[in-house]
């Protein structure tokens, strides 16, 4: 962004816009999706000088997010990221086993707990979804 705008100096506002509704779509839609839709975007600003990053692009749109385009569950653009993973006894809590697809399940070095409530006998899934519960 800074190398574009040492020549577009005037675009940052349009710049910045941009990123913002790129990083709404990536909430909302699978990257690989996203990045398509960011490369047509681009390629048809190329293309066509008097336009801009924020004008819609509804071909770029319907190449990129089609009926067949998956849309991110609830549960995955909603997780929060956890800063502390560690266990009572300092050993790491597995990251893998709590979005349940732990390729080492029964090698793993790290504990098979929950990694919200550091218990035993179940992942971030069900406190996840009983927290959410609550908010509503």
């Amino acid at each position: 962004m800074d190398a574009v705008l040492v020549i577009y100096e005037i675009r940052e506002q349009e710049l910045n816009m941009y990123r913002d509704h790129i990083n709404e779509l990536c909430m909302r839609y699978e990257f690989t999706a996203v990045l398509r839709y960011d490369e047509e975007q681009r390629v048809a600003l190329v293309m066509d000088r008097d336009s801009t990053l924020m004008d819609r692009n509804i071909e770029a749109e319907g190449k990129s997010f089609d009926v067949t385009t998956a849309r991110k569950s609830k549960d995955v653009w909603c997780r929060p990221t956890y800063t502390n993973v560690q266990w009572f006894d300092s050993k790491e809590i597995c990251i893998n086993w709590n979005r349940q697809s732990c390729p080492e399940e029964k090698n793993c070095s790290r504990i098979h707990a929950c990694i919200i409530c550091k218990k035993l006998g179940h992942s971030e899934k069900s406190c996840f979804r009983k927290q959410h519960k609550k908010q509503k």
